[in-house]
């Protein structure tokens, strides 16, 4: 087994992740992250931890200044080889006598709909001028938990609930530093949406070709959104939208699903057979759903 980065540069109080790959006889790799012990050689230094959300093992600490050897041990598997790091595969970790002064929340404005779970970013700033992304060694409060709460499925994610506007906090819990000490919150708006259209608009394909179209929700404040955009929802496949075919028998989902006019976010759409199809949306993030109706659907034309 080996440490992907060899050399690793910090600062202190931040959360530093590595990714550990195992090597099989025939040299093909195996992403073993989450299924090794790390170790660390100076605990004054850096620290292994754990983070819940993923049940993951790969957050390691920065506790101070010096540097430490990070070695791993693959877990136990019946019938398997233990895999360990050796001297020449190890990662070094450089924590330099500096920490977070003040932390920046982007981008400072952020809005979205219900049951989508939006992205922010934590930008720390340190003493010597220098920047970097904290995103990882930071949790996130809302002024509004009703309206938005930190995810919990994934920590670097607002989980949107209810129509209002939230203030968002981002503070390192090593050093109590917060983006709240120096106004550099957050702010989510969530709107329910006054429309919704498919995107593209129109789409020719032959037969056996596919599409993968996307859902647009439409602001009362002007602004446009992408429903599987991953700023707003970490896995397309999640969004709070789904899409139906007019026609089955000419472009219909390529996946297996179990009403033949239904198509779930992200999924491609294929070509059966020559003609027109109308595509519609619905999200179900409001009550009632907003359709996207007439004038926002979508036309794929199938050719020969």
């Amino acid at each position: 087994a080996y440490l992907a980065i060899n050399v690793l540069r910090a600062r202190l109080g931040e959360i530093v992740r590595l990714t550990a790959l195992g090597v099989a006889v025939d040299g093909t790799t195996r992403n073993l992250t989450r299924r090794v012990t790390y170790t660390s050689s100076d605990p004054s230094v850096v620290i292994p931890t754990k983070d819940f959300y993923l049940r993951d093992r790969s957050p390691l600490l920065t506790v101070g200044p010096g540097v430490a050897t990070i070695s791993a041990t693959s877990d136990p598997v019946y019938g398997r080889p233990q895999l360990t790091t050796n001297p020449s595969t190890v990662a070094t970790i450089i924590v330099r006598n500096e920490h977070v002064t003040r932390i920046v929340v982007e981008p400072a404005l952020r809005q979205t709909i219900p049951e989508t779970q939006p992205r922010f970013v934590a930008r720390g700033f340190y003493p010597s001028g220098a920047s970097n992304l904290v995103t990882d060694s930071v949790s996130w409060t809302s002024s509004e938990p009703d309206v938005a709460a930190q995810s919990p499925y994934v920590q670097s994610r607002l989980q949107a609930h209810a129509i209002g506007t939230a203030t968002i906090t981002a503070t390192m819990p090593a050093t109590g530093v917060s983006s709240h000490d120096s106004g550099d919150d957050g702010t989510l708006v969530v709107e329910a949406p006054v429309g919704l259209s498919v995107a593209p608009a129109t789409t020719t394909l032959a037969v056996g070709a596919t599409v993968t179209l996307t859902a647009l929700a439409h602001l009362p404040s002007g602004t446009t959104i992408d429903l599987l955009d991953r700023e707003i929802t970490p896995d397309p496949r999640w969004a709070p939208v789904f899409f139906r075919t007019s026609a089955p028998g000419i472009a219909r989902s390529a996946d297996v699903c179990r009403a033949g006019d239904y198509v779930y976010p992200a999924q491609p759409i294929v070509g059966i057979a020559p003609g027109t199809a109308t595509i519609r949306a619905t999200s179900w993030a409001t009550d009632p759903p907003t359709e996207s109706g007439a004038g926002g659907s979508a036309t794929i034309t199938v050719g020969p």
